[in-house]
Parts: structure tokens; sequence; C-alpha cells
């Protein structure tokens, strides 16, 4: 299962794969762990840095959990100690490599009183989502991704509530270049119906973040059941859909607000497309050039020559 992408040989792509190696060993044995195992396998996953040079008895204070759960903890993912398990993170802080997926509640939010600095905030936070959106994937999932897309016979994009945004625009914009794509509607109850004959070629897409959806949930288990891959698009590998994908790109949706900011979410569907073109220039052109003359033919859009003559 992959997470997040594989780098090279480099001694940082070393280290940035011990880190993810850790992520692999929780995905894997999630479901096996114990409630106390999975408290410490979800806040592991947030906080990472900080907890890289803890010992375990202060890290299971932290926590709410005991020391002896802490060492258990490591030698159910297979380490032989909570040393080597806290190794990795060290040798992962010191490459830089970040996740920065933190959830930040409204209540921690200090606003001031110039409206003008809220503006300033807003962006400042929007820029922050993009940098850590770069910062929590390796370039080569983003590649993995792209190409996953281009090679699906079939294409699902699902997402719910706050993730239903990011979700149809991504669909909309895959659409115009792979017309196999679908946005998934939960009209009448006939979700079941739009996944029911995926199979191996085809892909689900899913968008889901904190609070999760349990219907994004259903849809990664039917992924899951059905043999379909699965891209998930979410803001922790511990996520209901982060666990279950075949691949996973994060994101973060901090926000100055009571709400999501997907500021992070809408870099990354630029970067997917971008890298779409990248990969089959030709086909998107082509496809394109078709959508536009139908839009034509059928009024629904001025011709780009009409435009230029009226604009002369």
């Amino acid at each position: 299962m992959q997470v997040g992408g594989c780098g090279s040989s480099g001694s940082s792509d070393e280290r940035g794969g011990r880190r993810l190696s850790f992520i692999r060993r929780v995905k894997r044995r999630y479901e096996n762990l114990t409630r106390s195992e999975k408290k410490l396998a979800d806040y592991l996953t947030r906080h990472w840095q900080d907890s890289s040079f803890k010992s375990a008895e202060k890290l299971g204070r932290d926590v709410g959990i005991s020391e002896t759960v802490v060492i258990r903890f490591a030698g159910s993912l297979g380490y032989d100690s909570y040393t080597e398990m806290k190794e990795e993170f060290q040798e992962a802080v010191q490459s830089q490599i970040s996740d920065n997926l933190m959830v930040e509640r409204v209540n921690d939010i200090q606003y001031p009183s110039d409206p003008q600095e809220v503006v300033r905030q807003a962006i400042q936070r929007g820029l922050s989502n993009v940098e850590s959106v770069l910062q929590a994937n390796e370039p080569e999932a983003f590649v993995e991704a792209a190409r996953r897309i281009l090679a699906a016979r079939r294409i699902r994009v699902f997402g719910m509530r706050a993730s239903s945004g990011p979700a149809w625009l991504l669909a909309f914009n895959l659409k115009q270049i792979l017309p196999q794509t679908e946005y998934v509607h939960q009209y009448a109850g006939t979700m079941i119906d739009q996944f029911r004959d995926l199979g191996s070629d085809d892909l689900i897409i899913t968008f889901c973040v904190h609070r999760y959806s349990s219907v994004a949930k259903q849809v990664a288990d039917l992924a899951m059941n059905t043999g379909c891959p699965h891209l998930a698009v979410t803001d922790s590998h511990l996520s209901p859909t982060g666990r279950l994908a075949d691949l996973t790109l994060l994101t973060t949706t901090r926000s100055t607000w009571f709400g999501h900011s997907h500021t992070g979410t809408l870099a990354l569907i630029d970067i997917l497309c971008s890298l779409m073109l990248w990969f089959d220039e030709d086909r998107v052109r082509s496809s394109l050039a078709e959508l536009e003359s139908m839009l034509v033919e059928y009024g629904l859009t001025p011709s780009l020559e009409g435009e230029k003559s009226d604009g002369s």
C-alpha cells in the first residue's frame, strides 16, 4: 500500500522512507491495535515531531496511557524496541520532513481588533496551508496519482459536506479531459449504483477531512472489497479513508474562521491537473478541442474566434 510516494537513494529520502515506514506499519496493523494503542497511533501521526525525543514514560503521560502501552505499541508495529521507533522519528526530523497536519480549533484562534489584520491573517493561513501540502507529500506521490488518473478506465470522485466542494472541482476539471470521470451524487439513495461495477482498471478518488464522514468510510470499504484502486485526499494517514487507500495525498484545511480553508486542497488539485497536462499534452488538447467544438455547436458558449473579433 503506497503512502506519500517513495524517494530516491539520497540520505534525506532514506530518512523520509523510514518515517513513511512507521505510517505503513500503522496502517497495516491499525485494526488489530488495542484502543489505547490506537489512541497513541493517532497522536503520533499528528505530533511525531514533538514526540521524537520523548521517553516512553513522557509520551505515555502526554497521551494519557501507561509507559507499558507505549513500549508494547512499538512491538505491535514490529519494532525491536521503542528506541528503534523513536530513532526513525529523530532521523525524519533531522531531514526536515514534516506532515504539519494538526487541526486547529476555533477557540484557539486569536482574533485581532483591526479588520485589515483579519484579511492579512486569512491570506497567511491560506499560504501556510499550501506550504503544508508541499511539505506533507513527496513529489513522487503527486506523480503517481496523476499517472493513475490518466490510466483509469473509469473515475469516480466522491466528497461529503466540507469535502464536496474540492471533490466536485476536481471532477469538473477531469471531466473536461477525461470523459470517463463522474462526480458521485447521492440522489434518492443511488450512490451505490455509481460504484457497483467498478474494478481493478478503474479509480475511486475520495475527499475526506476532519470531521470525517461515515459515508466516505463506506466508499473506502467498497473500493477495497471490489478491488478498485483508491486515491484518498485527506488530512491524516489514519483517517477513515487514508487507512484504506492505495495512495494517499495529504492536505491541510486550517482556517481563521469556523470552517475549512481549502486553499491547500486547491493547490493539490492544481498540481494534479498540471501533471496530467505534462504527461499527456496531446490527449488533453484534443479532448479540450472536442469539448470546445460541442459547446460552440450547441450555443452554450461563444466561439473563441468570435470573442477575438468582438474585442478587436
